[in-house]
């Protein structure tokens, strides 16, 4: 994982699989202390873990344009 190329494009929220993120967390560490967003998504098994993943950025993604609506002036 490249993290000084993705710090630069400044993104709001980086989505990781738990099935790397293992062999990640000194990258999405970094990612986090530069002020990123990390959301580690489950590696599903199941049609009700893939159901719990969408639900999970689902609710990651809400937050964020709530936020970005209440900085709009």
């Amino acid at each position: 994982m490249n993290t000084e190329l993705i710090v630069s494009m400044k993104p709001d929220l980086v989505l990781a699989h738990a099935s790397s993120a293992h062999n990640s967390n000194e990258g999405l560490q970094q990612l986090k202390d530069a002020g990123i967003d990390v959301l580690v998504v489950n590696d599903a098994q199941s049609f009700d873990q893939v159901y719990e993943s969408i639900e999970m950025i689902g609710q990651a993604t809400e937050n964020m344009i709530r936020q970005m609506k209440s900085l709009r002036i």
